[in-house]
């Protein structure tokens, strides 16, 4: 599920766009109270899939919560040229939202 209006949760398409996709992700997180799981790797030629369980903890309160996230990287030429995000951006929003962070001008609108 999509949840538009989360501060991380916007498409994003140019270098910039995701230099500032992890740059917001520092702003709202405790960057050593965070981690990963990695529960598989698939690789077919130049793409690859990543299965894991994230989790993160909230700068503001100290709130921890985690969800599962799928990626799917292309490289070509040792650079990674799409990075797709699927995650449960459902709990990221409300956890973000629950908190008082949720910034509705960071994100596009689908109202």
């Amino acid at each position: 599920m999509f949840a538009p209006r989360a501060a991380t949760g916007r498409p994003r398409s140019t270098r910039a766009d995701v230099a500032d996709h992890f740059r917001t992700l520092d702003a709202f997180h405790i960057p050593d109270k965070r981690g990963a799981s990695v529960t598989r790797i698939l690789v077919d030629g130049e793409d690859a899939v990543v299965l894991a369980e994230v989790s993160q903890t909230v700068k503001v309160t100290g709130r921890a919560y985690s969800f599962p996230v799928a990626l799917h990287v292309t490289a070509e030429d040792g650079l990674i040229i799409r990075y797709h995000v699927y995650e449960d951006s459902l709990t990221v929003a409300q956890t973000l939202a629950d908190e008082g962070m949720h910034n509705s001008s960071t994100t596009g609108s689908n109202e």
